[in-house]
């Protein structure tokens, strides 16, 4: 650029330096200064009318958008927090009911035993008390037959008395009559 000048001041011949420069370029110290500060006060109005307030709206929509993202991150730590709670809970509740469970289990087997061991007593007693009412009635049938022997020998031995038997002939009946009373006796027994 300062060939350009200096090649313009060349041709011109004129030896005074701005000025020359000047009328060479057809320039118009007013019209360049009336533009200048055309320029200053457009430059003002637009800086203080709308780049200042454009400029404060960015500044706010930067300060909101930062505070969306730092928000949006406190809530994915929050929700990250929440998810790992939730997880936690459920496993804690798994491993109680999993306690419970085998805990009844192992009261629902004790009992069982117990069950168990009461029925067998219970089964026990009854066979003691089924083995009492059959002696008792062995021996109420044994007393009875007893009764019904006794009553047939004095039967017999009234017939055998008012007949007129041989002694041999009542040896036998008699020993006929011990023989049926021991039979039935080592049946009973």
């Amino acid at each position: 650029m300062n060939m350009l000048f200096m090649a313009a001041f060349a041709e011109t011949g004129q030896s005074s330096g701005l000025t020359g420069i000047i009328n060479t370029f057809g320039l118009n110290i007013y019209d360049l200064l009336s533009q200048a500060g055309c320029f200053v006060i457009l430059a003002y109005i637009l800086n203080r009318f709308v780049f200042k307030p454009v400029l404060k709206i960015v500044d706010q929509k930067r300060l909101e958008a930062k505070e969306a993202t730092e928000n949006a991150e406190k809530i994915r730590k929050e929700l990250k927090e929440i998810d790992e709670g939730r997880a936690e809970i459920i496993r804690k509740s798994h491993e109680h009911a999993k306690k419970m469970l085998s805990e009844a289990k192992a009261e629902m087997a004790v009992f069982r035993e117990q069950e168990k061991i009461r029925t067998e007593q219970l089964g026990v007693q009854i066979l003691e008390k089924a083995r009492e009412a059959a002696v008792l009635d062995r021996k109420k049938i044994r007393s009875e037959l007893k009764e019904e022997i006794a009553g047939m020998i004095v039967g017999l031995t009234a017939i055998v008395t008012e007949k007129n038997i041989e002694g041999k002939d009542k040896e036998r009946i008699m020993n006929s009559a011990l023989g049926v009373i021991a039979s039935d006796e080592k049946e009973h027994s």
